[in-house]
This record gives C-alpha cells, structure tokens and sequence, in this order.
C-alpha cells in the first residue's frame, strides 16, 4: 500500500472528534479470492484491496500517480474492479488529487456511507476544525 494511501485510512476511521468520519477498521491489503467459476474470465485468482469491509463487501482503492497510469495498468484496474464486481464487492477509488482536497475527500467519504446504507451525521462547526487539523497533521 502506498504511504500517501496509508494516510486516508485515518481521515476515515479516526472518530469526528479528531477530524476523522468514524467508519469501522477496514482490511488492509485485503486478498480476495475469485470463485474457480469465474477465474477463466480474469487474470488472476485474487485480487489485494487497499481498504475492505468484508460486512459490507465493499473496498477502497487508492489510484496513485505512479502506480495507476498507462494504458496496461489502467486496464488491470479496471479488470480487477470488474472481477471484484462480479462477485458483489463494491469499488469506491480515490485519487491523490481526491485526498488532498477536503472537499473531495469529503465526497469519497460520503460514497463510502451511502454503499455502507450509512448517512455521515457530522456537527460542522466542530468537525472542520478538527478535520483541518488532522489534515495538517498528516498530509
């Protein structure tokens, strides 16, 4: 997992009152094993998400600069999250760009609550502050 990466997980576990959007502890670099019925159509037999909550069967990918561009590697991405589909797990990607703007982060996390069937309640006067707090902290 990228470090820029490791750095999302805390802005989505971390609870409100440290900046953070108080999901569960996912999986870290979850492997997934595809089902042998639909291993012929993809490439792999497993495929390692970045954040997992096997619960929900839903994941977070980071898309980095270096490691998500070109047309090979955008082609596994997309591979992978049509393998991952296809066996009911939900893919929420986040971009460098997403992270480090507090609007879009916000969005990301706001995606990852409504595929979780969740509403993300946060007290706005408190939690901008401490949420730019963190940011600081770890960005």
């Amino acid at each position: 997992m990228c470090t820029v990466f490791a750095t999302f997980a805390p802005f989505l576990t971390l609870p409100q009152k440290l900046g953070g959007y108080r999901f569960a502890l996912p999986e870290l670099n979850q492997r997934i094993a595809l089902p042998k019925s639909i291993r012929k159509y993809f490439s792999k037999a497993y495929y390692a998400c970045d954040l997992y909550w096997p619960d929900q069967k839903i994941a977070v990918e980071y898309d980095s600069d270096q490691f998500h561009t070109g047309s090979d590697r955008i082609a596994n991405d997309s591979n992978k999250r049509n393998a991952l589909a296809s066996i009911g797990i939900q893919v929420v990607s986040v971009t460098r760009q997403q992270l480090y703007n507090s609007k879009e982060l916000e969005s990301v996390a706001q995606t990852v609550a409504k595929q979780m069937s969740r509403r993300l309640q946060l007290n706005r006067d408190s939690f901008l502050s401490t949420h730019r707090a963190l940011r600081r902290e770890l960005l």
